[in-house]
C-alpha cells in the first residue's frame, strides 16, 4: 500500500506541511502559471480505498540548502533557503570557497590549507588529503566535476566527483572565484584582470574580454552568468552571451556569490551581511545576517521533499469512480504539483509489480473524459481561475510500504 500522509497536526490551510518520502512520476507537470485552484478532480481505482480524511492542495519541491563559510570562522547554513544561517559547529580555519556537487556532497576549501568535504550534505566536512595550496574559488558542474582554482596558480579538478583534484595546465593568474553553468560552461575569474570561460567543461579557459576589475565572486543561476567586484558594483552577463553589465547595486566588499535552483541569487559582504535578489530580478536586499567576514558561499540543488503551499480538507475520498470537489480555495504558483494526503494515515492501494492505476490522458479535460490504464495508484486535475484551461494531470506516488 503506497501511503501519503502530512505531518502530524495537518490543518486546512494551515502552515506549509512537508511531504517526505514522496516520488515524482515521471509523467507529471507542473501548474503552467499563478492563481487560485477551486477544482479537483480525483480518481482512485477500484482496487484501492477509500481515503478518509483527505486533503487536495498544490506542493512544490523544497528549496535546497544555502552555504556560507567565514575566513578564520564557521561554516553556516540556511535551510531550504529560508531563514537565518546558522553555524555548523566546524572547526575554525581560513575558509575561502565553496560547492555544491548535484549529488549534494558540499565542498569547501582552505586558503593555504586543504579541501573538505560534506557528504550528502550532512555531517561534518572532512579533509580530502590534497596538497597544500592557496586555494580560492570552487564550483561543481551538473556532470559532478568539481573545480577548484589557485591563487597565483592552476585550476585543478576532480573529475565527476571522486579522487584527486588534478591540474589542467592553466596559466598561473590571480585566480579567485569560480562558477559553472547549467550548460556545462565553467567561468572563473582573475582579480584585477579578466573572466574566463572553459566552455562546455572541455579545453582551456580562454578571456572573455571584460573590463580589468578587482573581480572577486562569481555564479551562475539557471539563465545568466553574475560576478562581483570587490569595492564595486555586481555584474550579470544575460543569457550566459555578451559582455557583464553592472546592475548598479551600492557599492560594497562584495566577496562572493551563489546562485539557487530557483533563481535566486547571493551575495556577501566582508565584514557585512549577506545579500539575495529573489528570482533573478531587482536589487540584492540584506537578509539581516550577523556581521561576519564572509567569504564564501554556494548553492545545493533542490530538495528531496515536496511542501503543501496550500491545501483544503475534503473528507472522504470515495473509490472506484471520479469525484469532483468544488468550491476550494487553494493558493498555486507556477510549476506546483496536486497533490493528495490522509490526515487519518489511509492509503491508496496498488499493484506492487505494476503500479496499475488509472489517469486521464493528454494535457486536461477530454470531451469522453475516459479514463485508462496507466502507471500510477490514482489521477488528479485541478482548476481555477488562473490558467483559466484545466491544468494538466499531476500525480504524487510514494511513502513507505
Amino acid at each position: 500500500m503506497a501511503v501519503i500522509t502530512a505531518g502530524a497536526g495537518a490543518t486546512d490551510r494551515s502552515s506549509a506541511q512537508t511531504v517526505s518520502g514522496i516520488t515524482k512520476l515521471e509523467r507529471t507537470t507542473g501548474c503552467s502559471a499563478a492563481g487560485t485552484i477551486n477544482t479537483f478532480e480525483v480518481f482512485i481505482f477500484s482496487a484501492g480505498i477509500n481515503v478518509s480524511n483527505g486533503y487536495l492542495g498544490m506542493f512544490y519541491l523544497s528549496s535546497g540548502d544555502v552555504y556560507a563559510c567565514v575566513s578564520n570562522g564557521d561554516i553556516y547554513k540556511q535551510a531550504g533557503g529560508i531563514g537565518n544561517f546558522v553555524g555548523l559547529s566546524q572547526t575554525k580555519r581560513l575558509w575561502y570557497g565553496m560547492a555544491v556537487a548535484p549529488n549534494r556532497d558540499v565542498y569547501a576549501c582552505v586558503y593555504g590549507g586543504d579541501i573538505y568535504k560534506q557528504t550528502g550534505g550532512t555531517g561534518d566536512f572532512v579533509e580530502l588529503s590534497q596538497t597544500t595550496r592557496t586555494w580560492r574559488g570552487m564550483a561543481a558542474a551538473p556532470n559532478g566535476d568539481v573545480y577548484a582554482s589557485v591563487y597565483n596558480g592552476d585550476i585543478y579538478k576532480q573529475s565527476g566527483g571522486t579522487g584527486d583534484f588534478v591540474a589542467l595546465g592553466q596559466t598561473s593568474r590571480n585566480w579567485y572565484g569560480m562558477a559553472a553553468a547549467p550548460n556545462g560552461d565553467v567561468y572563473a575569474c582573475e582579480t584585477n584582470g579578466d573572466i574566463y570561460k572553459q566552455t562546455g567543461g572541455t579545453g582551456d579557459f580562454v578571456a572573455l574580454g571584460q573590463t580589468s576589475r578587482a573581480w572577486w565572486g562569481m555564479a551562475a543561476s539557471p539563465n545568466d552568468v553574475y560576478a562581483c567586484v570587490f569595492g564595486g558594483d555586481i555584474y550579470k552577463q544575460t543569457g550566459g552571451i555578451g559582455d557583464f553589465v553592472g546592475l548598479s547595486q551600492t557599492t560594497r566588499k562584495w566577496r562572493a556569490m551563489a546562485a539557487a535552483p530557483n533563481g535566486d541569487v547571493y551575495a556577501c559582504v566582508s565584514v557585512g551581511d549577506i545579500y539575495k535578489q529573489t528570482g533573478g530580478i531587482g536589487d540584492f536586499e540584506a537578509l539581516g545576517q550577523t556581521s561576519r567576514p564572509w567569504v564564501g558561499l554556494a548553492a545545493a540543488p533542490n530538495g528531496s521533499d515536496y511542501t503543501c503551499r496550500d491545501s483544503e480538507n475534503v473528507g472522504t475520498i470515495v473509490k472506484g469512480s471520479k469525484q469532483t470537489f468544488t468550491g476550494l480555495n487553494c493558493d498555486a504558483q507556477a510549476n506546483d504539483l496536486v497533490g493528495l494526503y490522509s490526515a487519518a494515515g489511509g492509503g491508496i492501494e496498488a499493484d506492487e509489480n505494476s503500479n496499475q492505476g488509472w489517469s486521464y490522458p493528454g494535457n486536461g479535460f477530454t470531451a469522453t473524459r475516459t479514463y485508462i490504464s496507466a502507471s500510477g495508484p490514482f489521477s488528479l486535475y485541478a482548476s481555477g481561475s488562473s490558467p483559466s484551461n484545466k491544468m494538466p494531470i499531476h500525480l504524487f506516488f510514494g511513502g513507505p510500504r
